[in-house]
Protein backbone atom coordinates (compact mmCIF):
# COMPACT_ATOMS: atom_id res chain seq x y z
CA UNK A 1 0.00 0.00 0.00
CA UNK A 2 0.73 3.36 -0.49
CA UNK A 3 -0.56 6.16 1.57
CA UNK A 4 -0.74 9.76 0.01
CA UNK A 5 -2.07 13.41 1.20
CA UNK A 6 -2.06 16.23 -1.28
CA UNK A 7 -2.26 19.98 -0.25
CA UNK A 8 -3.50 22.45 -2.97
CA UNK A 9 -2.31 26.31 -3.17
CA UNK A 10 -5.75 27.58 -3.91
CA UNK A 11 -9.46 25.70 -5.14
CA UNK A 12 -8.15 24.56 -8.29
CA UNK A 13 -6.88 21.10 -8.43
CA UNK A 14 -4.09 21.97 -10.70
CA UNK A 15 -2.38 24.03 -7.97
CA UNK A 16 -0.63 21.38 -5.85
CA UNK A 17 1.65 22.61 -3.41
CA UNK A 18 2.51 19.54 -1.60
CA UNK A 19 2.59 15.69 -1.45
CA UNK A 20 3.56 13.23 0.86
CA UNK A 21 4.23 9.73 0.31
CA UNK A 22 4.95 6.41 2.24
CA UNK A 23 5.40 3.09 1.10
CA UNK A 24 4.10 -0.02 3.52
CA UNK A 25 4.86 -3.84 2.93
CA UNK A 26 3.91 -6.53 5.64
CA UNK A 27 2.72 -3.59 8.05
CA UNK A 28 6.06 -1.95 8.10
CA UNK A 29 6.95 1.30 6.54
CA UNK A 30 9.73 0.63 4.20
CA UNK A 31 10.03 4.12 2.11
CA UNK A 32 8.51 7.49 2.23
CA UNK A 33 8.63 10.86 0.45
CA UNK A 34 7.63 14.36 1.56
CA UNK A 35 7.95 17.10 -1.31
CA UNK A 36 7.25 20.80 -2.10
CA UNK A 37 5.71 21.57 -5.44
CA UNK A 38 5.71 24.81 -7.04
CA UNK A 39 2.63 26.62 -7.48
CA UNK A 40 1.33 30.39 -6.89
CA UNK A 41 -1.97 32.77 -6.41
CA UNK A 42 -1.75 31.53 -3.02
CA UNK A 43 -5.31 31.61 -1.37
CA UNK A 44 -5.16 32.95 2.56
CA UNK A 45 -7.84 30.57 2.82
CA UNK A 46 -5.89 27.34 1.82
CA UNK A 47 -2.41 28.69 3.70
CA UNK A 48 -4.66 29.01 6.91
CA UNK A 49 -5.59 25.11 6.56
CA UNK A 50 -2.10 23.41 5.83
CA UNK A 51 0.57 26.50 6.70
CA UNK A 52 2.15 25.89 2.88
CA UNK A 53 2.66 29.71 1.73
CA UNK A 54 4.66 31.13 -2.10
CA UNK A 55 7.90 31.50 -0.58
CA UNK A 56 7.84 27.84 0.73
CA UNK A 57 7.49 26.50 -2.88
CA UNK A 58 9.38 29.27 -4.77
CA UNK A 59 11.99 26.63 -5.17
CA UNK A 60 10.41 23.63 -5.68
CA UNK A 61 10.14 21.26 -8.90
CA UNK A 62 7.45 21.75 -10.80
CA UNK A 63 4.04 19.45 -10.91
CA UNK A 64 5.00 18.06 -14.36
CA UNK A 65 8.91 17.52 -13.43
CA UNK A 66 7.98 15.57 -10.14
CA UNK A 67 4.66 13.42 -12.46
CA UNK A 68 7.04 10.79 -13.24
CA UNK A 69 8.43 9.82 -9.95
CA UNK A 70 4.76 9.99 -8.76
CA UNK A 71 3.89 7.93 -10.97
CA UNK A 72 6.34 5.10 -10.53
CA UNK A 73 5.06 5.12 -6.59
CA UNK A 74 1.05 4.96 -7.41
CA UNK A 75 1.31 2.53 -10.16
CA UNK A 76 -0.49 -0.75 -9.59
CA UNK A 77 -0.69 -0.18 -5.88
CA UNK A 78 -3.71 0.56 -3.21
CA UNK A 79 -3.57 4.28 -2.27
CA UNK A 80 -4.55 5.30 1.54
CA UNK A 81 -5.70 8.54 2.08
CA UNK A 82 -7.08 9.93 4.79
CA UNK A 83 -10.19 11.65 2.64
CA UNK A 84 -9.75 9.48 -0.29
CA UNK A 85 -12.38 11.09 -3.30
CA UNK A 86 -10.12 14.61 -2.04
CA UNK A 87 -6.41 13.09 -3.38
CA UNK A 88 -8.35 11.15 -6.19
CA UNK A 89 -9.96 14.05 -8.27
CA UNK A 90 -7.63 16.42 -7.16
CA UNK A 91 -4.59 13.70 -9.06
CA UNK A 92 -6.70 13.36 -11.73
CA UNK A 93 -7.53 16.93 -12.65
CA UNK A 94 -3.63 17.74 -12.44
CA UNK A 95 -2.85 15.02 -14.67
CA UNK A 96 -5.08 15.68 -16.99
CA UNK A 97 -3.91 19.39 -16.68
CA UNK A 98 -0.53 18.36 -18.06
CA UNK A 99 -2.15 15.88 -20.63
CA UNK A 100 -0.34 12.96 -18.54
CA UNK A 101 -2.02 9.82 -17.85
CA UNK A 102 -3.09 8.95 -14.33
CA UNK A 103 -1.59 6.11 -12.67
CA UNK A 104 -3.52 3.15 -12.58
CA UNK A 105 -4.44 2.63 -8.97
CA UNK A 106 -6.99 1.98 -6.53
CA UNK A 107 -7.72 4.88 -3.86
CA UNK A 108 -9.18 4.13 -0.31
CA UNK A 109 -10.10 6.17 2.45
CA UNK A 110 -8.71 5.67 6.23
CA UNK A 111 -11.27 8.86 7.90
CA UNK A 112 -14.35 6.30 8.00
CA UNK A 113 -12.48 3.32 9.80
CA UNK A 114 -10.15 5.57 12.10
CA UNK A 115 -13.40 7.40 13.01
CA UNK A 116 -15.44 4.01 13.83
CA UNK A 117 -12.04 2.90 15.80
CA UNK A 118 -12.15 5.88 17.87
CA UNK A 119 -15.54 7.53 17.71
CA UNK A 120 -14.88 10.05 20.65
CA UNK A 121 -11.63 11.95 18.75
CA UNK A 122 -11.36 14.70 17.13
CA UNK A 123 -11.39 13.68 13.56
CA UNK A 124 -8.68 15.14 12.31
CA UNK A 125 -5.57 13.04 11.00
CA UNK A 126 -2.94 14.56 13.33
CA UNK A 127 -5.33 13.37 16.52
CA UNK A 128 -6.20 9.81 14.97
CA UNK A 129 -2.36 9.37 14.35
CA UNK A 130 -1.78 10.40 18.30
CA UNK A 131 -4.03 7.38 19.08
CA UNK A 132 -2.20 4.87 17.01
CA UNK A 133 1.70 6.30 18.51
CA UNK A 134 2.97 8.37 21.37
CA UNK A 135 5.06 10.53 18.76
CA UNK A 136 3.88 12.37 15.50
CA UNK A 137 5.39 11.33 12.45
CA UNK A 138 6.77 14.21 10.25
CA UNK A 139 5.16 13.67 7.55
CA UNK A 140 1.25 12.66 6.74
CA UNK A 141 1.89 10.70 4.25
CA UNK A 142 3.87 9.03 7.21
CA UNK A 143 1.24 9.60 9.62
CA UNK A 144 -1.52 7.47 7.84
CA UNK A 145 1.28 4.73 7.25
CA UNK A 146 2.10 4.68 11.07
CA UNK A 147 -1.82 4.51 11.79
CA UNK A 148 -2.16 1.49 9.92
CA UNK A 149 0.99 -0.31 10.18
CA UNK A 150 0.27 0.23 14.07
CA UNK A 151 -3.84 -0.84 13.63
CA UNK A 152 -2.37 -3.70 11.23
CA UNK A 153 -5.41 -2.65 8.71
CA UNK A 154 -5.28 -4.12 5.47
CA UNK A 155 -7.46 -2.22 2.49
CA UNK A 156 -10.32 -4.93 3.26
CA UNK A 157 -10.49 -3.27 6.73
CA UNK A 158 -11.09 0.21 5.28
CA UNK A 159 -14.32 1.80 4.73
CA UNK A 160 -14.85 4.43 2.16
CA UNK A 161 -16.92 7.57 2.69
CA UNK A 162 -20.03 8.68 1.25
CA UNK A 163 -19.86 12.05 -0.69
CA UNK A 164 -23.37 13.34 0.81
CA UNK A 165 -24.80 13.04 3.80
CA UNK A 166 -27.81 11.20 3.24
CA UNK A 167 -28.41 11.05 7.23
CA UNK A 168 -29.44 14.05 8.20
CA UNK A 169 -32.80 14.27 9.64
CA UNK A 170 -32.91 17.43 10.42
CA UNK A 171 -31.04 21.10 10.30
CA UNK A 172 -31.58 22.11 13.91
CA UNK A 173 -28.16 23.49 14.73
CA UNK A 174 -26.58 23.19 11.02
CA UNK A 175 -24.61 26.17 9.46
CA UNK A 176 -25.64 26.18 5.92
CA UNK A 177 -23.83 27.10 2.97
CA UNK A 178 -25.73 26.50 -0.52
CA UNK A 179 -23.46 26.46 -3.79
CA UNK A 180 -25.18 26.93 -6.93
CA UNK A 181 -28.41 28.54 -7.67
CA UNK A 182 -31.48 26.34 -6.41
CA UNK A 183 -34.77 24.88 -8.92
CA UNK A 184 -37.20 25.48 -6.86
CA UNK A 185 -36.54 28.35 -4.43
CA UNK A 186 -34.04 31.65 -4.02
CA UNK A 187 -31.68 31.85 -2.03
CA UNK A 188 -33.29 34.06 0.23
CA UNK A 189 -36.31 31.96 1.00
CA UNK A 190 -33.81 28.58 1.65
CA UNK A 191 -32.49 31.01 3.99
CA UNK A 192 -36.00 31.88 5.68
CA UNK A 193 -36.92 28.19 5.81
CA UNK A 194 -33.51 26.99 7.94
CA UNK A 195 -33.76 29.75 9.87
CA UNK A 196 -37.22 28.37 11.15
CA UNK A 197 -35.63 25.28 11.62
CA UNK A 198 -33.33 26.22 14.40
CA UNK A 199 -30.09 26.48 11.79
CA UNK A 200 -28.13 29.12 10.43
CA UNK A 201 -27.26 30.50 7.06
CA UNK A 202 -23.92 31.57 5.44
CA UNK A 203 -22.91 32.56 2.09
CA UNK A 204 -19.19 31.72 3.18
CA UNK A 205 -17.56 27.92 3.47
CA UNK A 206 -15.50 28.53 6.87
CA UNK A 207 -14.07 26.12 9.66
CA UNK A 208 -17.96 26.69 11.21
CA UNK A 209 -19.74 25.05 8.30
CA UNK A 210 -21.41 21.83 9.21
CA UNK A 211 -23.43 21.00 5.88
CA UNK A 212 -22.95 22.20 2.30
CA UNK A 213 -26.15 21.59 -0.10
CA UNK A 214 -25.54 21.38 -3.53
CA UNK A 215 -27.72 22.45 -6.38
CA UNK A 216 -29.56 20.10 -8.26
CA UNK A 217 -27.90 22.17 -11.56
CA UNK A 218 -24.51 21.84 -9.48
CA UNK A 219 -24.39 17.88 -9.85
CA UNK A 220 -25.54 17.91 -13.04
CA UNK A 221 -22.16 20.15 -13.98
CA UNK A 222 -20.30 17.82 -12.23
CA UNK A 223 -21.24 14.55 -13.97
CA UNK A 224 -20.85 16.18 -17.62
CA UNK A 225 -17.44 17.94 -17.22
CA UNK A 226 -16.42 16.53 -13.61
CA UNK A 227 -15.87 20.29 -12.28
CA UNK A 228 -16.61 21.36 -8.81
CA UNK A 229 -17.66 25.21 -7.18
CA UNK A 230 -14.95 27.06 -5.33
CA UNK A 231 -17.38 26.30 -2.33
CA UNK A 232 -17.82 22.67 -2.95
CA UNK A 233 -13.97 22.07 -2.85
CA UNK A 234 -13.37 24.16 0.23
CA UNK A 235 -15.85 21.54 1.70
CA UNK A 236 -13.81 18.66 0.35
CA UNK A 237 -10.47 20.20 1.89
CA UNK A 238 -12.06 20.76 5.16
CA UNK A 239 -13.14 17.54 5.20
CA UNK A 240 -9.48 16.32 4.23
CA UNK A 241 -8.66 17.93 7.55
CA UNK A 242 -11.10 16.53 9.64
CA UNK A 243 -13.58 18.99 10.00
CA UNK A 244 -16.93 17.02 10.46
CA UNK A 245 -18.55 18.95 7.24
CA UNK A 246 -21.22 17.25 5.41
CA UNK A 247 -22.66 17.28 2.01
CA UNK A 248 -26.37 17.00 0.35
CA UNK A 249 -28.11 17.09 -2.55
CA UNK A 250 -30.66 19.88 -3.29
CA UNK A 251 -33.52 16.92 -3.58
CA UNK A 252 -32.21 15.64 0.04
CA UNK A 253 -32.76 19.51 1.33
CA UNK A 254 -36.13 20.05 -0.01
CA UNK A 255 -37.25 17.01 1.52
CA UNK A 256 -36.22 18.24 4.79
CA UNK A 257 -38.11 21.07 4.42
CA UNK A 258 -41.26 19.48 3.77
Amino acid sequence: MITLAIHTANQWPDSVCHISLAKIQQHTIIDTLDTYIYADDFDPFFTSLHGISASDVAQASTFAAFAPILTQWLTNEVVVAYYAPYEEQILRDTYNAHDLLIPNCTFTSLQARAKMEWPNVTPTLMHMALQASHTLAPSEGEMLATILCAMRWTKDDLQTTAQFASVVTSLAGETIVFTGGLADMTRATAARLIRQQGAMFSNTITKHTTLLVISASSIERHERTGQESTKWRRAKQLQMQGQPLRMMSEQDFSALLT
